[in-house]
């Protein structure tokens, strides 16, 4: 990438983990402030971009746990890392087949 192209290689990965670290971030608070809303009702909050229907809690907390995973990858806790994925990973994967099929899982609750 051009952008990589005269940078020494420390700075490179010092610039890559920064921007790990506010991708972590702002999934791990865009998460905290859409569940904040679903416990004071609070609808433009839930609304991300106005219009459009809310973000599932189940969703806000997939994007904190990835927002976690993101940020303990940064400072190298692998554990933090797999588990808080793994858990995120699960909750995806459990809500597509709950989307798509007629098994209820009661975890897609409004």
């Amino acid at each position: 990438m051009k952008i990589f192209r005269n940078m020494k290689p420390s700075t490179a990965c010092d610039y890559l983990k920064g921007c790990t670290v506010a991708s972590g971030a702002i999934a791990a608070s865009l998460g905290i402030f859409v569940i904040i809303g679903w416990y004071t009702n609070n609808i433009p909050i839930l609304e991300v971009i106005p219009g459009l229907p809310p973000m599932q809690i189940n969703t806000a907390i997939g994007f904190v746990l990835s927002g976690i995973a993101l940020l303990a990858a940064a400072r190298g806790m692998a554990g933090v890392t797999l588990v808080c994925g793994g858990i995120a990973g699960s909750l995806g994967l459990l809500t597509l087949i709950e989307d798509f099929s007629s098994f209820d899982l009661h975890i897609n609750r409004h």
